[in-house]
C-alpha cells in the first residue's frame, strides 16, 4: 500500500506535518519565524499548514480542491490552486473563484502579492 505523508525539512531535520497522511505539500513560504506549507489531501481537500498546525482551505462551491502555492504579506496568508478543475485563490483560508476563458478548466499554480 502506498501512503503519502506530507513532510518538511529544515537543515536536514525532517518534520512530519500534523494530519499529513495521504497529503502532499507543494509550496513553502517562511515569514519571520512562521513556516507555511500549501498542499492537499489526496483527491479532495486543499490544506495549509502554519507552524505544523493544519487548516483546511474552504471550498468555494464543492470538493476536489488542492493548493499549489502559498505567499504571506503582513498578516494575510494567500494560497492558490484549484477546485473542481477551476482556478482558486484563498486569502486567510477563504476561497474565491478566479475567472477563466469561457469556464475552461485550469488551476492557479503560483501566487505573489504586492501592496
Amino acid at each position: 500500500m502506498n501512503i503519502q505523508s506530507a513532510k518538511s525539512w529544515k537543515n536536514g531535520v525532517r518534520t512530519d506535518l500534523i494530519n499529513g497522511v495521504n497529503c502532499i505539500g507543494r509550496s513553502v513560504f517562511v515569514a519571520g519565524t512562521d513556516v507555511h506549507i500549501a498542499g492537499f489531501q489526496v483527491l479532495n481537500q486543499a490544506k495549509l499548514w502554519t507552524n505544523n498546525i493544519l487548516n483546511n482551505l474552504t471550498p468555494v462551491s464543492g470538493n476536489n480542491t488542492y493548493a499549489n502555492s502559498v505567499y504571506v504579506l503582513g498578516a494575510d496568508v494567500y494560497a492558490s490552486g484549484a477546485e473542481n478543475d477551476l482556478p482558486r485563490i484563498w486569502k486567510n483560508g477563504t476561497g474565491t473563484t478566479l475567472s477563466t476563458n469561457a469556464g475552461r478548466p485550469g488551476a492557479a499554480v503560483a501566487v505573489f502579492v504586492t501592496n
